[in-house]
């Protein structure tokens, strides 16, 4: 009966897995000048929260976009899940969009931006003051 457990939830994570990769789509196309958009990305499905064995969670992180020109977009994003574990996830940058999508032929954008990442309970750790 155990093994069977355990066989059903590996197949969840895997079925989880597939169904939720770790890109985002939201740097695919610019948005165009003046427009804004927003949205929730889940992906990233193995991950250690402290258990003995990497567990399937995924990562949702919300976005959102400001279209800074007709080829540009500036970017931030929030990890949502990661807020739960007493981390806190925020990124920001910047698409370039270099050749727009002709009919089958794809579009190609370039992106660059920073991810910043702090454990709280770490932070609250070194914070104390130390009696001596």
């Amino acid at each position: 009966m155990q093994l069977r457990t355990v066989a059903l939830a590996a197949a969840w994570g895997a079925a989880l897995a597939a169904a939720n990769g770790c890109a985002t789509a939201h740097f695919a196309r610019v948005i165009g000048r003046d427009n804004i958009a927003a949205g929730l990305t889940v992906g990233g499905p193995f991950t250690d929260v402290g258990l003995p064995v990497k567990t399937p969670l995924p990562v949702a992180v919300g976005w959102a976009k400001l279209g800074t020109g007709e080829r540009t977009d500036a970017y931030m994003e929030l990890g949502l899940t990661t807020l739960a574990f007493g981390r806190f996830l925020w990124g920001f940058g910047g698409v370039f969009q270099i050749v727009e999508q002709r009919g089958a032929l794809p579009g190609i954008a370039a992106h660059a931006g920073i991810t910043l990442l702090t454990d709280f309970r770490d932070a609250r750790a070194h914070g104390r003051s130390r009696s001596k």
